[in-house]
């Protein structure tokens, strides 16, 4: 989940990310995560890590703190449309 919380960090900090995030989810992606069967729906293999979006952190306080100052909603929007756009379709959250 440490990677993931890396990869979230990256997709958000690009710029206008609150100017996109109103916009339609982005096209599907070139590359696409394998998917698996679980119960009667087809989920990604990689699943979302949501500790970076929800601000927890277990190395201390501070970068809880940053984290839910820098993860508003629409950038977690806009991390999910774009894990979505490589068929990550499912979170731990």
């Amino acid at each position: 989940m440490g990677a993931m919380g890396g990869a979230a960090t990256m997709l958000a900090a690009e710029p206008g990310v609150a100017a996109r995030a109103q916009d339609t989810p982005s096209p599907s992606a070139e590359i696409q995560v394998p998917r698996m069967k679980f119960g009667n729906v087809e989920i990604g293999r990689l699943v979302l890590g949501v500790n970076p979006l929800y601000g927890f952190c277990h190395y201390n306080n501070n970068f809880s703190g940053a984290m839910r100052e820098w993860y508003t909603q629409d950038r977690v929007c806009e991390v999910m449309h774009r894990a979505n756009a490589f068929g990550i379709n499912a979170s731990t959250g």
